[in-house]
């Protein structure tokens, strides 16, 4: 009982000194899950003022007693950090509840103190955590004015914590232990690409790395009171090796983070609001940071373009021990937008760049390999670079050889050199389908604009029109025709003239000079309109790229979009069957993009307004700058930055920025509760717990309360059957993880059985419950669909699908269908 009071002082006593904390940036991070700060060897609260850090540390007897034999020297009633020390005699051992299964930070904090029993910089020590990562081996610290601090990120896989204390010289210490939680965002979830010659490509969700360096490129010291992780970034000054020393400093509050879909915690203002950039297109800038040898790294290299220029000015390649890493990145087509942070990873090894001389990792910014149109220089705003720990932790008594460890040094080494010959065959393979890979769409979408610059002379000739055909449908871009505005610019509506003397009504978007979006929007959705057809996909009539025009020309959809209809404006209400169709309808035409073509392609920007409704209000999906395509067989996702809309984000997607077919479900099942809520997505003058529609609406569905969200126009309306499916597949397109989502097949399958109960008045089978028995037959689960679509309809990758379909779907259907049903 008492263990538990005092962890609970420190829990109280900590959270108050988080809360009072001087931020001069930012508010601290809070970890979901219990966190320590101790003041190892001491019997009294500390703080850190040394380093700017003013958080409580407490006495480590009072909150996580360490076992084995050990003592505290120092100054033990000391109210400074560091005053006081503990001191271990044998193997010993701090153990911390954590309750989460979480990457956590571990710190550990050394000051070698010295009295006239102990002289703690000849200590000599190993450091293990959870008896498996070797944290320190053979550690001493020598310099008795200098304090070191060594950070490290467990994935614990366990709900506690334990570190592990060995002396090997008799002595070991620790002078302050921070352990808490980190947001999942932090460390990439998946595996980073790998630079050659690293053989080691791993994902951190299983390993622990230690930091090496945190480096604040072109900007002064940041403290951690300026950072909310209490991270500190030290000036990258004494690391450049060669080049342009120049730095550039953005103005105060610019830095945007939300295109990006990055977090303060991910690195401070601080760090994104200066940098290095380089100024001549003929030469590098190189930094260089020694490196322990045969060692693997994760490099990760933070961006943001303070240039304040415009979006497409920037493009440079980045280099890792002479071997390009990331090759033509432009920040304004990764986040589309000035100052948006982002960051890149990726794995290395160290290396010995001369003969006899220092294992390092050389990190350096150059010119981009193609020609470019926009090429005025390259930028990096800070560093960070992580070293793999090693595991399997050794103990003392495990030191007798088995018979065992031979065999598996000989089968190892034949593992060994297999492996090698197969990543020297892959790398030659790589090489070879390089230049191949480059062509294809999924490849284009986030590179250089040189890239798409060259892809943009292969588009189809025979969808272009003349300006003067433009002007002549627009009356010369009369406001009067304007029928709407986006990122991309404003939209007309206009009248182009056929052959024969026949007119077709068109709508033409325009490229605004100031758009947020720009060529690799226009040339992507050329690319994918250009080769598909389908009646529940807004088809595209042409486009026009003259005097610095990019011009997009659609089939006419008189009804506007379905947001119009839903709300912030005064047009008819939509029936709950119109509804529902028209959510049919855009479902099926995302299907047949995630499945009816070699390539899935994935929307990305799925959302009321680019769902366009035709004169008898069928459903399309349009606007496609945004889509990705998954280029090669048995790709599952494309990596990428965030793109898209604030409210429909696929949670997945922005913490991993890998985007899925599955991100298109989430952001579709937004889209179903604004066609059964109409409301806004986000709603900024409602209550808190009100803002978000998502998170709002399914608090009411857990409760069995959905109607309480309904359109008020739709109350009495709504079949109480066909309104818990609805709500019941709304919720599986909103599930927090893809692999829980629905596949767009399954999602029409329950959509149609929505409708089709919304349209039956008498039940016919046990299926088809009817109004006046809806709490008394059960429906069939939702999701687990009975004749698939996928297992019935074959689709191929031709370019004119505009009702196989369909047709085929209604086919499935129709078994379910009743004389008063559709």
């Amino acid at each position: 009982m008492e263990q538990v009071q005092l962890q609970l002082q420190f829990k109280v006593a900590a959270l108050v000194f988080f809360s009072i904390l001087p931020f001069k940036s930012s508010s601290p991070y809070t970890p979901p899950d219990p966190y320590y700060l101790l003041n190892c060897g001491s019997s009294a609260p500390s703080t850190n003022p040394s380093s700017d850090d003013n958080r409580a540390f407490l006495p480590d007897t009072q909150v996580s007693p360490p076992t084995g034999k050990h003592i505290s020297i120092g100054d033990t009633t000391s109210s400074t950090l560091y005053a006081a020390a503990r001191v271990f005699t044998d193997t010993s051992s701090y153990e911390f509840d954590i309750n989460s299964t979480k990457t956590h930070t571990v710190r550990l904090h050394f000051l070698p103190l010295t009295t006239a029993k102990y002289d703690l910089s000849a200590a000599v020590f190993n450091v293990s955590a959870n008896d498996e990562f070797n944290l320190l081996s053979n550690f001493s610290a020598t310099n008795t004015t200098t304090r070191v601090k060594k950070e490290y990120f467990i994935n614990v896989g366990a709900e506690k914590i334990r570190i592990c204390f060995t002396p090997i010289n008799e002595l070991a210490f620790v002078s302050a232990i921070e352990v808490f939680s980190i947001p999942d965002d932090i460390l990439p979830s998946s595996k980073p690409p790998v630079v050659w010659p690293s053989e080691l490509n791993f994902s951190v969700s299983n390993q622990a790395l230690e930091t090496l360096y945190r480096i604040n490129v072109g900007g002064s010291l940041v403290t951690p009171s300026n950072d909310t992780m209490w991270r500190t970034w030290i000036p990258d000054d004494h690391y450049l090796a060669s080049g342009d020393k120049s730095n550039l400093n953005a103005p105060a509050n610019s830095i945007n983070y939300d295109l990006g879909g990055l977090t303060k915690e991910i690195a401070p203002n601080s760090v994104y609001d200066t940098c290095r950039n380089m100024s001549s297109q003929n030469s590098n800038i190189t930094w260089e940071f020694e490196a322990s040898g045969h060692a693997t790294h994760l490099v990760r290299l933070h961006f943001c373009d303070i240039t304040l220029s415009t979006l497409y000015e920037l493009s440079f390649n980045v280099y890792i021990n002479d071997e390009i890493a990331f090759e033509d990145i432009v920040p304004g087509v990764l986040v589309g937008r000035l100052a948006s942070p982002f960051y890149k990873d990726c794995t290395a090894d160290s290396r010995r760049l001369s003969s006899g001389g220092k294992w390092l990792i050389r990190v350096s910014i150059g010119p981009p390999t193609k020609m470019s149109w926009s090429m005025s220089g390259g930028i990096l705003n800070g560093l960070e670079i992580f070293k793999l720990v090693p595991g399997s932790v050794q103990h003392k008594h495990n030191k007798k050889p088995r018979l065992i460890v031979p065999c598996i040094v000989v089968g190892g080494g034949f593992a060994l050199l297999s492996a090698a010959l197969l990543l020297f065959l892959l790398y030659r393979r790589r090489n070879r389908f390089k230049s191949e890979e480059s062509t294809t769409l999924a490849a284009n979408a986030d590179v250089s604009q040189s890239t798409v610059w060259s892809i943009a002379t292969n588009m189809n000739l025979d969808l272009h029109i003349s300006l003067s055909q433009i002007k002549s449908a627009t009356k010369n871009f009369d406001e009067s025709l304007v029928i709407g505005a986006g990122g991309f610019g404003k939209v007309y509506k206009g009248v182009l003239k056929n052959g024969g003397g026949t007119r077709t009504r068109v709508a033409i978007k325009r490229a605004s000079q100031r758009s947020r979006q720009g060529f690799p929007e226009f040339e992507t959705e050329i690319h994918v309109l250009s080769g598909i057809r389908h009646r529940h996909l807004v088809s595209l009539i042409g486009y026009c790229q003259e005097r610095s025009e990019m011009i997009l020309v659609y089939e006419f959809m008189s009804k506007g979009t379905l947001r119009d209809h839903l709300y912030n404006s005064d047009l008819p209400s939509l029936s709950w069957k119109q509804r529902l169709e028209i959510c049919i309808g855009s479902a099926r035409g995302l299907h047949y993009l995630h499945s009816g073509l070699a390539h899935p392609i994935i929307h990305r920007d799925v959302k009321s307004s680019n769902i366009l409704l035709d004169d008898d209000f069928t459903g399309k999906v349009s606007d496609f700058g945004l889509s990705r395509v998954v280029g090669r067989s048995g790709e599952s996702h494309v990596s990428t930055g965030v793109k898209g809309s604030f409210g429909y984000f696929d949670p997945e997607y922005v913490r991993t920025q890998q985007l899925t077919t599955k991100s298109d479900v989430y952001s579709f099942g937004v889209v179903l509760l604004e066609a059964l809520c109409a409301r806004s997505v986000i709603g900024k003058d409602l209550p808190s717990e009100e803002v978000n529609l998502a998170d709002w609406a399914m608090s009411w569905h857990k409760q069995g309360l959905l109607q309480q969200t309904i359109d008020p126009r739709l109350v009495g309306e709504i079949n109480p059957n066909s309104l818990r499916v609805f709500g019941q597949v709304t919720e599986k397109c909103l599930e927090e993880y893809g692999a829980d989502r629905p596949t767009m097949t399954d999602v029409v399958w329950n959509l149609e059985y929505a409708l089709q109960l919304q349209e039956t008045e008498m039940a016919r089978e046990p299926y088809e419950d009817s109004t006046s028995c809806a709490t008394e037959l059960p429906l069939p689960p939702v999701i687990g669909r009975w004749p698939s679509i996928s297992n019935v309809v074959t689709i191929n990758s031709s370019v004119d699908r505009d009702t196989e379909s369909e047709s085929t779907a209604s086919r499935v259907f129709s078994q379910f269908m009743t004389s008063e049903g559709r």
